[in-house]
C-alpha cells in the first residue's frame, strides 16, 4: 500500500499491527504465567518493533517503537525488583537524577536522526527528552528542603551508567546538528555538557555525604541552569528552526518560575523581596530581549537590502 500512493493507510495498519504485537505479548504471558517484571513485555516489544521500523523504514512503528521505550524506562524505574528500580529507591533525588538523565538519552538520539529521511522521528525523541530532561530538573530544584535525602550516601552504577550513556548519545549528536558556524555549535553542545556535568556533581555529592549546605547550594544553582537551560534551548531553537525546542522551553521557563514562587513562599519580609527581585529581573530580561530583537531585526534588514 505504502508503493502504490497509499502510505498513510500502510501506516496505520503497521501501527495497528505493532499494537496488536504488545496485546500477543501480554497475553501470551497470561496464558503460560511466565514470570518476569511488569516491564519485560514493553521491552520485549520495542526490541521487535524498532529494527523493523529501520528495516521498512516506518516512522509509525518508530515512534511507537520509542514510546514503548520511554514506558518500558517509567514501569522499570517504578519496579524495586529491576536495576533501574533499584537504583532509583537508594535516595529520593536518584529518581529525578535518572528521568533527567534518560531525557538527555532521548534528546541525543533525536539529534542523531537528522532532518532527512527520520525527520519526524526526531522531532518526537527530541520532544520526549526535552520533557523529561527539564521535568527531572524542575523536581531537583526543590532538593535543598530534603535534608534527610543528602545524607544516604548512596552509590549506584545504574545511574553512573546512565550519565555515561548520556555522555555518548551528547556526543554522537555533537557531529549531526544543523549547519552552523562553529562557535554556535560548540555553544550548544557546552549547555548539553554542563547539564551533565551538574547530574554527575550531584551523584558525587550523594554518594560522598556532602554537607547539607553542598546541596543547599547545587538546588540553588539548579535554578539558575535549568532557566539558562531553557533560554539557550529557545534561542538555539529559533536559530536552526526548531519549533518544539521553542515551545518547551517557553513552557518549562514558565513553569519554573510558577514553581519556585511556590517554593519560595515564605514571611512578609522574604516575599517582598522575592517579588521586587523577580520584578527587576523579569524587567532586565525584556530589556535584554528587546535589544536581542532590535539587532536581529536589523541584521535581517540589512540581509534584504543587499
Amino acid at each position: 500500500l505504502r508503493d502504490r500512493d497509499h502510505p498513510r493507510l500502510g501506516e496505520g495498519l503497521l501501527v495497528i499491527g505493532g499494537s496488536l504485537l504488545l496485546i500477543g505479548i501480554a497475553l501470551i504471558g497470561q496464558i503460560y504465567n511466565l514470570s518476569g517484571h511488569p516491564s519485560d513485555p514493553w521491552l520485549l516489544w520495542w526490541v521487535l518493533l524498532l529494527p523493523a521500523a529501520y528495516a521498512l523504514p516506518s516512522m509509525a512503528l518508530g515512534g511507537l517503537g520509542f514510546l514503548g521505550v520511554a514506558a518500558w524506562f517509567g514501569l522499570a524505574s517504578e519496579d524495586p525488583t529491576t536495576l533501574l528500580g533499584k537504583a532509583v529507591r537508594l535516595n529520593d533525588l536518584f529518581f529525578p537524577m535518572a528521568f533527567a538523565t534518560g531525557g538527555m538519552v532521548f534528546f541525543g538520539l533525536g539529534v542523531i536522526h537528522g532532518d532527512g529521511e527520520y525527520r519526524r522521528l526526531r522531532q518526537l525523541l527530541e520532544q520526549l527528552g526535552l520533557m523529561a530532561l527539564f521535568g527531572g530538573l524542575l523536581t531537583l530544584g526543590f532538593s535543598w528542603r530534603k535534608e534527610d535525602a543528602t545524607h544516604s550516601g548512596a552509590v549506584s552504577f545504574t545511574l553512573l551508567a546512565l550519565l555515561a550513556l548520556a555522555l555518548l548519545a551528547v556526543a554522537v549528536a555533537t557531529y549531526r546538528l544543523p549547519q552552523d558556524s562553529p562557535p554556535n555549535r560548540l555553544g550548544f553542545l557546552a549547555v548539553l555538557l554542563v547539564l551533565l556535568l551538574y547530574l554527575f556533581a550531584l551523584k558525587v555529592a550523594i554518594g560522598f555525604g556532602a554537607p547539607w549546605q553542598v546541596f543547599r547550594t547545587l538546588a540553588f544553582l539548579n535554578w539558575f541552569l535549568l532557566f539558562a537551560a531553557c533560554l539557550a534551548i529557545i534561542l538555539y531553537g529559533a536559530r536552526w528552526d526548531r519549533r518544539s525546542w521553542i515551545n518547551w522551553g517557553v513552557v518549562f521557563i514558565g513553569v519554573h518560575a510558577i514553581a519556585r514562587y511556590i517554593d519560595l513562599f515564605g514571611g512578609m519580609l522574604q516575599t517582598s523581596v522575592l517579588f521586587f527581585s523577580a520584578g527587576v529581573f523579569v524587567l532586565l530580561l525584556g530589556w535584554g530581549l528587546e535589544r536581542m530583537r532590535r539587532r536581529m531585526t536589523a541584521q535581517a534588514t540589512a540581509r534584504e537590502l543587499t
